[in-house]
């Protein structure tokens, strides 16, 4: 009997909602490494001759959701009006639906030319500019950049009249992202004994007054095989920052910031990593629900807060490109 795999294919996200043992993890992939597991996943497909396979999928899915990053969406109807990096399900396509004009992560200020400063002072200078997908922020001065954002009431009071939910800091060696105690969504508990720990999920929070903890998540959940095997948990820290570049012409979702020449940094934060739900109508993790927002005010190290808003949007703008998938497979399939 002929067999044909129905679908089969890798996402594209920032967002890593499952460690694979052989790196087909659901997420945490660049277009590269999309394009060289799914050719793998081919080759297995074509050495066991079976009939074929139809790959998953044509383009980036804004509407789709995933078990991991569903519930910082909200309002849930909004959802196809933005695009979750985080979100491994948003991302499988062989077209990549992005933001319409959407600027490269390369370290090159051309792009910028048109954004007004947030701030401009002797020795250093901000921009910001948002999209359906990222808070992009533009910076050139002293390293490392050390920035409190500031998005709903309450936060660590670092300055008057100013509480921080988040605190960033990034330099040539690396970067993070933490977020204040209260804020984070997640609590450790455990069952008791050894190696039962495990991250809950508490809902809708408030922030506190500190102190800032690491944004971790846990994809793969403590599990006992059939056979008796014990399968300890896995988490990563959404909020550890990588350097890196866009390839021409593609896309590297796990490069979260590149820096240029003369203390040029260069920034893209996807929206679930500071909370926003919705920013499409700028609204915020908050409890008991999510609040509308004005925007994100930001407060450099040594400086003043400076607010940034953007215009909201009730269409999604976006464009399409082929990913390098799309290339890898055309040649596969059509032989030497």
């Amino acid at each position: 009997m002929p067999l044909l795999i129905a679908e089969f294919g890798l996402p594209t996200s920032r967002g890593l909602a499952h460690f694979h043992p052989e790196g087909f993890h659901h997420g945490g992939l660049s277009e590269e490494a999309q394009a060289e597991r799914v050719a793998a996943l081919w080759r297995d497909i074509e050495g066991l001759g079976l009939a074929g396979g139809l790959v998953f999928a044509l383009l980036d899915e804004w509407f789709k959701k995933n078990w991991l990053f569903v519930d910082l969406e909200y309002p849930p109807e909004r959802d196809p009006l933005w695009h979750n990096l985080l979100d491994p399900e948003e991302n499988y396509g062989l077209l990549a639906a992005t933001a319409k004009r959407a600027f490269r992560l390369d370290g090159d200020p051309g792009e910028w030319e048109g954004v007004p400063f947030l701030l401009l002072e002797e020795g250093r200078f901000l921009k910001a500019h948002a999209d359906p997908e990222y808070l992009w922020l533009l910076y050139r001065g002293p390293l490392p950049l050390r920035v409190y954002l500031d998005t709903v009431p309450g936060g660590v009071p670092v300055a008057e009249g100013f509480g921080a939910e988040f605190y960033l800091e990034i330099g040539p060696e690396g970067g993070r992202l933490l977020v204040e105690k209260g804020y984070y969504p997640y609590e450790e508990l455990s069952h008791g004994l050894p190696g039962t720990e495990y991250l809950h999920f508490r809902g809708f929070t408030k922030p506190g007054e500190g102190p800032f903890v690491p944004f971790v998540l846990e994809p793969n959940r403590r599990r006992t095989g059939r056979d008796g095997t014990d399968y300890p948990r896995i988490t990563y820290e959404l909020g550890a920052l990588k350097g890196g570049q866009d390839p021409e012409g593609a896309r590297d979702p796990m490069a979260d910031y590149a820096l240029g020449e003369g203390g040029l940094l260069e920034l893209r934060l996807p929206w679930g990593m500071l909370l926003i739900t919705d920013p499409s109508r700028p609204t915020a993790w908050y409890a008991p629900k999510p609040i509308p927002i004005a925007g994100v005010n930001l407060l450099l190290e040594g400086g003043k807060p400076v607010p940034f808003a953007w215009t909201p949007w009730e269409a999604p703008a976006f464009s399409l490109r082929l990913k390098p998938l799309y290339f890898r497979l055309k040649a596969l399939w059509r032989g030497p």
